[in-house]
């Protein structure tokens, strides 16, 4: 821990002195100690580090950096990763990022764990794919993102489309990463021993407005 509270410390300095002189010495200082901590279970630094090498501008979480810290999402996302927390609810606008960032921190979240299980689900098929396309993204894509030099020693076993799930490391009956919807078959899909997420999962307003049918999603 205090480790990393030093290698945050001289990656903020060098991400100051290469913004203040336009050292190219110190810009490459900041990402050797962003890479560091990413590989050692710090979920905000591992967050700018995938996206290094994409253009500023086309970046998903450095721009919305400041608003997650502030309201603290990254904090307690990486509190759950310490062991300090056992549940997070998040409730944020549409169109904030929350599905991306889910996608983002499920990739690393596999990434250090790789022979550990995690499960997400929503309320359809269709968004539970959407999750399964944008990990695949960032753990397959070398030009894009950099999930590769955080965790270079980690293969891609195998993926399932048609059962959106992706493995890593080992051949087993459980993956790394399963989605599946809340009406999908769950039953003997996963063990999910590592991070279960659950993104949406009432399906439209009739469903919100029907306190029957929520007693039942809860019960689900």
């Amino acid at each position: 821990k205090y480790a990393m509270q030093i290698s945050k410390y001289v990656h903020e300095m060098a991400d100051f002195v290469a913004g203040k002189t336009g050292s190219g010495k110190f810009n490459e200082l900041y990402y050797k100690f962003l890479l560091l901590e990413a590989q050692n279970y710090q979920l905000d630094s591992g967050l700018l580090y995938l996206e290094k090498n994409r253009i500023p501008k086309e970046r998903f979480y450095e721009p919305r950096r400041d608003v997650f810290i502030k309201h603290n999402i990254v904090g307690s996302v990486q509190d759950m990763l310490d062991d300090k927390l056992d549940l997070l609810c998040v409730s944020l606008p549409p169109g904030t990022g929350k599905s991306t960032f889910e996608d983002f921190a499920l990739s690393l979240i596999g990434g250090w764990f790789p022979n550990d299980f995690n499960l997400s689900s929503a309320h359809s098929s269709i968004l539970t794919r959407s999750l399964y396309d944008g990990v695949m993204e960032i753990i397959t894509d070398p030009v894009e993102y950099t999930w590769h030099e955080i965790f270079p020693g980690i293969k891609i076993q195998g993926t399932n489309a048609k059962e959106t799930t992706i493995n890593l490391e080992r051949q087993g009956r459980f993956k790394t990463w399963t989605f599946r919807s809340i009406d999908g078959s769950l039953t003997g899909a996963t063990r999910c021993n590592r991070f279960l997420t659950a993104d949406d999962l009432v399906s439209g307003i009739e469903e919100a407005l029907n306190k029957a049918r929520l007693e039942s999603l809860w019960a689900k």
